[in-house]
């Protein structure tokens, strides 16, 4: 496995694509996912659902995004129109995406 005297269980990565690099460099190294590591990443790109071990990520919906980027576009022509300047400040919360790269096999 890994040469570490405790190697770690699991591994989060700051994007889906470089998780999914990972998922082969442990592949190619002999260690099973998520049977001996397991993998998340973040900003559940199209591929990590379509990866030979699909990727457990932490993202949002692009449709989402989308309507709600839309509706805000909307407002602020209109209010642009009337004469009324405006700031917005969204937060979205996050989804986690469980996939089999993080699944639990014993349970």
């Amino acid at each position: 496995m890994i040469n570490i005297s405790e190697p770690p269980s699991a591994i989060i990565c700051i994007s889906d694509a470089i998780a999914i690099s990972c998922i082969d460099e442990l592949l190619s190294l002999g260690i099973k996912i998520p049977e001996d590591m397991r993998i998340s990443g973040f900003d559940n790109i199209g591929l990590a659902s379509h990866n030979s071990i699909r990727l457990t990520s932490i993202g949002y919906e692009k449709g989402h995004i989308g309507e709600i980027a839309m509706q805000n576009l909307i407002e602020l022509i209109e209010q642009k129109e009337a004469g009324i300047e405006s700031t917005r400040h969204i937060t979205l919360t996050p989804e986690l995406f469980i996939r089999e790269s993080t699944r639990n096999n014993h349970l």
